[in-house]
């Protein structure tokens, strides 16, 4: 009886935990809905620069029939076949009288693609939020804060274009760590997301494979990141999309680097390429002076406090002109467990002495 008691109550439980999940995902995307059609108004009077493709779509579908794709954006094929079909099953939104387009499915098409990244910039939110409260068992108004606190923090990228689906696809990734046959799976398939995403986690867990060389666990996600960024190789050299060949010539190293450097200077470089690398490193030194990166704790490893650094460098190899600090805050997601045991401290001192923060 203690046992069908235990369990009856376990169930009503997990019950309680997927309905409040519900009520939060839900609640929380009409509360995003705003942010859809302040997108789309961007992107259809082109008033924000942003990767645009509408092309890749508009080919798909037969209407850009001399269209060829190009690198590496033609590499991401989820973005865009998700657009595709949100293409196909949306209706135009008519915004006013004015002729922003004589092409309607050029409008159809940017209104597919900033769909999904609605969607994908309202899951990355969703999915920090579980990482809290389904991983650290953290209260729902932690998870809450948190999940929105990271949102904040890389709401620069996660705006519009493929970043809030490359956020949310490395969040997710993050929830799946411990759970080899679902995350390994999924780092794979990444490929077809966004390259960035399998250099990411070969980074984390290569220099995590510093600090614990005989993990067995970091050994296989090790392996399954750097068979994520061959896949990546190859599918470039079994299709080789043209573009960006500079990027991937290894003689040209120093000449990008020359590139960049106007890049990182004033204001704007200053805004763009510094000040995302900035914001991490201040946490990374806060969360570091805490203790809360540790060796033990796969979601708040040391060697997170590389990342940030390690791509602002690759943007500057690659010359990603305004783009350098863009590349750095793709490593955002691997903050959310130190931000959440950060609050933890910081509302612990408070409690304890009200002067103790101020």
């Amino acid at each position: 009886m203690r046992d069908k008691g235990k369990s009856e109550g376990e169930a009503h439980f997990q019950i309680g935990q997927t309905s409040s999940n519900y009520l939060v995902y839900c609640t929380s995307l009409l509360l995003f809905i705003p942010f859809f059609f302040i997108a789309l108004r961007l992107t259809a009077f082109h008033t924000v620069p942003f990767d645009d493709y509408t092309s890749f779509i508009l080919s798909m579908d037969g209407k850009m029939p001399a269209f060829e794709f190009y690198s590496p954006q033609g590499y991401r094929w989820l973005y865009f076949a998700m657009g595709f079909v949100a293409y196909k099953v949306l209706p135009l939104i008519d915004f006013t009288n004015l002729d922003i387009s004589s092409n309607l499915d050029e409008l159809r098409a940017n209104q597919a693609l900033v769909f999904i990244s609605f969607l994908f910039l309202h899951f990355f939110f969703f999915v920090n939020y579980l990482i809290i409260k389904n991983r650290l068992f953290k209260p729902i108004t932690h998870a809450i804060a948190v999940g929105l606190i990271i949102w904040l923090f890389a709401f620069p990228i996660s705006f519009y274009g493929i970043d809030p689906l490359t956020l949310s696809y490395t969040s997710l990734l993050l929830l799946c760590l411990g759970k080899p046959k679902i995350f390994v799976p999924l780092l794979i398939c990444s490929v077809f997301v966004n390259e960035k995403i399998g250099l990411l986690f070969l980074s984390y867990f290569g220099i995590s494979l510093l600090f614990q060389k005989k993990d067995k666990k970091l050994i296989i996600n090790s392996l399954a990141a750097l068979t994520t960024v061959s896949l990546y190789f190859l599918e470039r050299a079994i299709f080789q999309f043209p573009g960006y060949e500079n990027q991937t010539d290894v003689s040209l190293v120093f000449e990008r680097v020359q590139l960049s450097i106007p890049f990182l200077s004033g204001m704007k470089g200053f805004y763009m390429n510094w000040l995302p690398l900035l914001l991490l490193t201040a946490i990374s030194v806060v969360a570091w002076k805490n203790g809360i990166f540790t060796t033990e704790n796969p979601l708040a490893g040391k060697a997170i406090l590389c990342l940030p650094p390690l791509f602002f460098m690759l943007g500057v190899f690659a010359c990603s002109d305004y783009g350098i600090g863009r590349a750095s805050l793709h490593t955002i997601p691997f903050f959310t467990v130190p931000v959440s045991q950060l609050l933890e401290k910081f509302n612990l001192k408070l409690s304890e002495n009200p002067k103790a923060i101020g």
